[in-house]
This record gives structure tokens, C-alpha cells and sequence, in this order.
């Protein structure tokens, strides 16, 4: 008995045939897939050497995905809306950052809190 259409179709030694250059687009796929993923990797690499990864806290704040210009940013709106209140034996007196020249250093603050965060710096 001759051997049925579907039979042949399905033998290994015909599908190879029929797709001969099956494994190297199989391989292509895969070397693209993976420079891809090497790609993002890198783009990902570059993000975070200027941004706080995330869940990453400074002083209760969170700072994910933040600039170190962006924290230093804050840190001066911070510090210049600073002020304290101290009264008691008759005295009662509220004192603000301008009055006693506070000076935080916020990008320098920044670059510390992101070097404490990134163990390669």
C-alpha cells in the first residue's frame, strides 16, 4: 500500500526540504532577542546613574526615579521654608532659615544620598 499524502508531508527528511534555512531564522530570532534584551539592559544601566532607583527613600521621602538635580531641588524648597519655635521663661521666638543664613548645600546633599544608594560610586 503506497504510503498516504499526510504521511510523507510529515516525514523529518521533507519538512527539511521544505524549510532549509529554518535553523538559521530560528538563530536570527534569537541573536535579535537577545541584542534586545542587551539593549534594554544598557538603556535601563544609563537611566539609574542619574535617577534614584525605585522605593529608594531619603528622610522618609520617596525619591524613586528622581534626579539628583530634582532631590537638590526639594531639599532647597525645604530648606528655605525651614523654621523653628521656641518659647518658655518669656521668651517666644520663631526663627527661619534666612535668619540664620541655613545653607544645606542641596546638590551636594543629593550626591551623597544618591552615592550612599549606588555601592559602585
Amino acid at each position: 500500500m503506497a504510503p498516504s499524502a499526510n504521511a510523507t508531508d510529515a516525514s523529518p527528511k521533507r519538512n527539511a526540504k521544505a524549510h532549509p534555512h529554518r535553523g538559521r531564522h530560528v538563530a536570527i530570532a534569537l541573536g535579535a532577542a537577545a541584542v534586545a534584551l542587551a539593549c534594554a539592559e544598557f538603556a535601563g544601566a544609563q537611566y539609574y546613574t542619574d535617577h534614584f532607583v525605585p522605593g529608594t527613600t531619603v528622610n522618609g521621602a520617596d525619591v524613586s526615579n528622581l534626579t539628583t538635580s530634582q532631590l537638590a531641588a526639594r531639599v532647597r524648597k525645604g530648606s528655605d521654608a525651614w523654621s523653628t519655635h521656641v518659647s518658655g521663661q518669656g521668651l517666644d521666638v520663631t526663627i527661619r532659615a534666612a535668619d540664620v543664613d541655613l545653607d544645606v548645600s542641596p546638590a551636594a546633599y543629593a550626591r551623597k544620598a544618591k552615592a550612599q544608594t549606588d555601592p559602585a560610586r
